[in-house]
């Protein structure tokens, strides 16, 4: 299977994330938990907060 998007860094997902207007106070707690839950699972659950 060959994926079409590139891997991005957890620096580039956070970035990706505050330039959708997420204020990210502490970005080593980030990377920590974007680690632990995956960012599309994430990035899923905010639709909520539009």
């Amino acid at each position: 299977m060959k994926y079409l998007k590139e891997h991005k860094s957890f620096i580039e997902q956070i970035n990706i994330l505050e330039s959708r207007g997420i204020i990210i106070e502490n970005k080593d707690k980030m990377v920590k938990f974007l680690s632990n839950v995956n960012y599309y699972k994430f990035s899923n659950c905010l639709k909520f907060f539009e």
